[in-house]
């Protein structure tokens, strides 16, 4: 049973549930459960049953496809105050879940059986209010991705990227090790059964056959695309050693 700490935080982030009438917030309430998973943990594998609505209290999960050579494409990512768009799709239409999700770092959760999900959409205004409005911003947020794979060249994709990676100075710090430097995307759950009903929850990922090398451009936290903005060409600078330019002259017009 769900203590009273839990449910004050879980309104603290997700302020509709205060809007809800007593005795829809009393079914909320006397379902909801929260896990938690660790870093690397599964919360959802490829076509697995959704079988909770998942809000993110802490935290932080990412939603990606993999092809067979294991190969893997970032969609995006879940934060705190966030809720998971494809799981939203699956209880909706009744479909399984058609990517993976992993936490990224121990994430905390409030999950709703897909049960009284399906109740409170069609007697709760405020809930049914909250979830359509965080579907449709996430939804219209992976349409950027879209546009990056279909339309972005190979040039304007790189160049996002290192804008996203350089500092405030315009540079990108140089690897120290002998691997390749990886490159990770920014941005905002698939089956095996656990302990708190959901397919997949808290499970450890197989790291055989990953290629650990991120693919996509994927979304930024706030769904939209990478924030693009000027940066400089090198300069000499006192304790410059380590970091390299990552472009000279670029900007919004050479990028779009």
């Amino acid at each position: 049973m769900a203590t009273q700490a839990q449910v004050d935080r879980w309104e603290a982030v997700f302020p509709f549930i205060r809007e809800m009438s007593e005795e829809d917030r009393a079914l909320a309430l006397r379902s909801v459960h929260f896990p938690t998973l660790d870093a690397d943990a599964i919360a959802y594998e490829l076509d697995g049953d959704c079988a909770n609505y998942l809000m993110c209290l802490d935290g932080r999960t990412r939603v990606f496809r993999r092809s067979e050579n294991g190969r893997e494409v970032l969609i995006y990512k879940v934060t705190s105050g966030g809720t998971c768009v494809l799981t939203t799709q699956c209880l909706l239409s009744g479909s399984n879940f058609p990517a993976e999700s992993v936490a990224e770092a121990k994430t905390e959760l409030a999950a709703i059986p897909a049960s009284v999900f399906s109740e409170l959409m069609g007697r709760s205004a405020p809930f049914r209010t909250f979830v359509l409005q965080d579907y449709s911003k996430l939804l219209s947020g992976m349409f950027s991705i879209v546009d990056e794979v279909s339309f972005a060249t190979l040039e304007q994709k790189l160049a996002r990227r290192l804008l996203v990676e350089a500092d405030d100075e315009g540079f990108v710090a140089k690897p120290t090790s002998s691997s390749p430097p990886t490159l990770t995307a920014s941005a905002r759950s698939s089956p095996v059964t656990s302990a708190n009903g959901t397919r997949g929850l808290g499970r450890q990922p197989s790291r055989q056959g990953r290629d650990p090398r991120p693919q996509g451009a994927g979304l930024t936290q706030d769904g939209l695309r990478p924030r693009i903005g000027s940066i400089r060409g090198p300069r000499s600078e006192p304790g410059g050693q380590g970091r390299e330019p990552v472009g000279r002259g670029l900007d919004q017009r050479g990028l779009h």
